[in-house]
């Protein structure tokens, strides 16, 4: 994910190459139609647009209405470019084939050719419309419990390798909205994405301007489930270490993650590690600070230079399942920068990573939120458990909801809180927990009282609720109780030199 800093400009050149996007005639895609639905279309359609909507290098989309017979409902109608199967199919041959041969110029990676491979499996799936309505239809059931984001029902019935049929959606695209508006939504679409990258584990890799809408009421609309990720559950978890090390700028750790990742060879030496490190610190570093690395000021010729070093003894190379996932934030990021140019996608994704880490109890989980909590130390660190109090309280994955300004709050509650420690009794971990969520109750009834319509117990505070008092036990819950049993410790260390001083 913080490869993706380029994202803007990337966005624009993608858009231009949209826009210019030729249409095939209707009398060839009725053509398609008709084969496809075994059928005329008169005899399914009630009416069918004479020109197409929107065209794509893959297919172009009709809007239309069923027949009584088949529903009746406004659907949009997605068909298939004549010829793209065969022509595709000879461009990702000759590119191979080119890849072959570069993988064998010296200091050449020769994982380019199995980077090509990945992605030509998921686009020739792509163009198996079949293939996408079984997305759509999986995609639907593991959003469901996202009330913000919309995802249209396919009519599987009318749906063959070529044609696929769906329920239209009124929504206009969300990079048309003005740019206040898109700031207001990029929350919830970032968590939605981070939600099918590290939890469900199947990524919509293809959120371009013309899949993204947004509706009169604020939901997110998802179009286009035919470029879809699958990520391990192993490569789910490396991931939000990855997030969370980047976030808490441990670079040293960053350097083990991309190995873990398949970015670097696991048989790399401390010497070349050593030579990597202070380069990706100045990477990562930059893209921390936001406004993607168009704006970072990084040298790419200088940054080439260094690596070369290292990569002439070890073959670096971008995993093939992570070119997607690239590919998807790259146009997250850029649809923010366009409307926030000081855009910081790493320190937004902090909301869900607290989430993530407080709910999670994979032991990798519980290593990255102890390391996050105490910094390699051994005792908590309160700031940092506000600032994770204060991201979670943020998540959100519905952009119509009101806002809240709990966080501000819940600073500012842990900052009083810090200035009064010099002049209390040591807390032990149990009660600095429980006061950060009580901090936070405090905040979301404040917020909720001051806009007047939003519950006193919001979804945030139920999170975190659950994650302090779940019957079935957090990580979070086990801090609180070795912190407590440390306080008690200490107790009884003091009253014991106390009785022996008293001796």
């Amino acid at each position: 994910i913080a490869a993706v800093g380029l994202g803007k400009v990337y966005l624009d050149e993608f858009a231009r190459l949209q826009d210019s996007v030729k249409t095939f005639s209707t009398w060839e895609a009725r053509e398609v139609l008709e084969d496809g639905l075994g059928a005329p279309v008169d005899t399914v359609f009630e009416w069918l647009s004479e020109e197409p909507l929107a065209a794509a290098s893959l297919g172009q989309v009709y809007r239309g209405k069923l027949l009584p017979a088949h529903g009746g409902t406004e659907v949009a109608v997605k068909v298939q470019r004549p010829g793209v199967l065969e022509a595709a199919a000879l461009d990702v041959f000759i590119m191979r084939r080119a890849a072959v041969l570069f993988s064998k110029l010296p200091g050449m990676s020769d994982g380019w050719a199995s980077v090509l491979d990945d992605w030509a499996l998921r686009f020739f799936q792509e163009m198996d419309y079949q293939m996408e309505a079984s997305n759509t239809v999986t995609f639907r059931a593991q959003m469901a419990h996202l009330k913000g984001i919309v995802v249209p029902t396919v009519h599987t019935c009318l749906t063959s390798r070529r044609v696929i049929v769906s329920d239209w959606i009124d929504a206009h695209r969300m990079a048309d909205a003005p740019p206040a508006a898109v700031r207001a939504l990029i929350p919830a679409l970032l968590n939605c994405y981070l939600i099918q990258l590290l939890e469900t584990g199947l990524l919509h890799a293809d959120p371009h301007p013309g899949n993204l809408m947004v509706t009169a009421d604020g939901r997110l609309v998802i179009l286009d489930f035919g470029l879809m990720t699958e990520v391990t559950e192993a490569q789910r978890v490396s991931l939000v270490e990855f997030i969370a090390h980047l976030t808490m700028e441990d670079w040293s750790a960053l350097t083990q993650d991309l190995v873990t990742l398949g970015f670097m060879p696991e048989d790399m030496s401390d010497e070349a590690r050593s030579h990597l490190q202070p380069i990706m610190t100045s990477v990562f570093s930059k893209i921390v600070s936001g406004g993607g690395l168009g704006n970072a000021g990084l040298n790419f010729s200088a940054l080439a230079v260094q690596l070369s070093h290292v990569s002439m003894s070890y073959q670096l190379c971008v995993p093939g399942y992570f070119t997607n996932v690239l590919r998807a934030f790259s146009v997250i990021e850029g649809i923010a920068l366009r409307a926030d140019p000081g855009y910081a996608i790493v320190a937004e994704c902090m909301p869900y990573l607290s989430r993530r880490l407080l709910t999670d109890n994979n032991p990798r989980m519980r290593a990255a939120l102890r390391q996050l909590l105490y910094g390699g130390g051994q005792r908590l660190d309160v700031s940092r458990l506000a600032k994770m109090a204060s991201a979670l309280s943020a998540f959100t994955t519905s952009a119509a909801a009101a806002p809240t300004h709990a966080h501000v709050a819940v600073e500012d509650a842990w900052r009083h809180h810090q200035q009064q420690r010099e002049h209390s009794r040591p807390l032990s971990g149990d009660e600095r927990i429980k006061r950060a969520a009580a901090a936070a109750a405090a905040a979301e009834a404040a917020s909720a009282a001051a806009v007047g319509d939003v519950p006193v117990i919001s979804e945030t505070m139920r999170e975190m609720l659950k994650i302090v008092f779940a019957k079935e036990g957090s990580y979070a819950q086990e801090v609180r109780r070795q912190r407590g049993g440390q306080g008690s410790e200490h107790g009884r260390q003091c009253g014991g030199q106390g009785g022996e001083h008293g001796r």
